[in-house]
């Protein structure tokens, strides 16, 4: 096999480290995940569940935004971080 996969997975205290576009903490989340986002405009966090089904989005203007997640059972959940035109940061 002459091509391989590089994993680019992250975890959420260091999402596009290098750039700085955004800081989610903590890791794991009890019942508050903080954003602080380094961009000079609005951003959009989506939170899905393992099988792919959407459970919450919201759009942060401000620099940093706390949400409140004590509502979600225990899981693991998938964070994706867009820009207002969808934009894809990670």
């Amino acid at each position: 096999v002459d091509k391989c996969l590089k994993d680019q997975s992250t975890s959420l205290s260091n999402i596009n480290a290098s750039n700085k576009l955004v800081e989610l903490y903590p890791n794991p989340i009890t019942d508050n995940l903080t954003i602080v986002q380094f961009t000079n405009q609005n951003v959009v966090l989506f939170l899905y569940s393992l099988d792919g089904r959407l459970v919450a989005s919201e759009t942060v203007y401000a620099r940093t935004k706390t949400f409140n997640f004590s509502n979600l059972k225990n899981s693991i959940y998938f964070v994706r971080i867009a820009k207002e035109n969808g934009e894809t940061l990670h």
